[in-house]
């Protein structure tokens, strides 16, 4: 039979330049794609009649937060400052009273 050390501990080395290039990259990445993904139409109702639905739905402008690595006895903290997302989209509202 084998025995397993019940205080075994791993040592992890962070490296802050890493984690900036793939903060980078990753960014970049997520700017190009999510614009292209389809958002489907909304449609809701409400009881006295009123109804809100969408058309198209479009985002023209999509930038992801910066994000910034500090690493400290602590541990990695991870801060993002910034981002904006803009939108377009043609909708319809309608009222139907209803009838008493």
């Amino acid at each position: 039979t084998q025995s397993i050390d019940q205080h075994a501990s791993a040592t992890v080395r962070l490296n802050k330049s890493f984690f900036q290039l793939a903060s980078g990259k990753a960014k970049s990445l997520i700017d190009t794609i999510v614009p292209e993904i389809p958002i489907p139409n909304i449609n809701v109702t409400n009881d006295p009649g009123l109804t809100l639905l969408t058309r198209w739905i479009k985002l023209t402008q999509f930038d992801f937060p910066r994000t910034t690595f500090t690493i400290s006895k602590d541990g990695l903290n991870w801060n993002t400052q910034g981002g904006k997302i803009e939108i377009q989209m043609e909708f319809v509202v309608r009222y139907r009273p209803i009838a008493h």
